[in-house]
């Protein structure tokens, strides 16, 4: 299986027509992964008020990071595969 390649907001911008066009696609997209995380957390693992509130409050310092060009997405990648044995990009979706 060829690897994945992952696109930063910077590599993402000259693929669409202008700067606000990509910031809000990629805001959209961090919304909605979100809202889906937060109902997997709480339908499957009974996430509640407080433990929610954390697990946004480190994806929104995570995405921070991610902006400022401290973490990749590929070095996420490449710590949970290390820190836990799973491979992101060989999960069936």
């Amino acid at each position: 299986m060829r690897p994945r390649k992952y696109y930063n907001n910077k590599q993402i911008r000259p693929m669409v027509q202008n700067r606000r066009d990509a910031d809000q696609l990629i805001s959209a997209s961090f919304k909605a992964f979100l809202l889906l995380g937060a109902m997997a957390l709480r339908d499957e693992f009974g996430f509640g008020n407080a433990r929610m509130s954390r697990w946004i409050v480190k994806m929104h310092d995570l995405l921070d990071s991610y902006k400022r060009g401290y973490v990749s997405i590929q070095d996420l990648h490449d710590t949970i595969l290390e820190e836990t044995g799973i491979d992101v990009n060989g999960l069936e979706l």
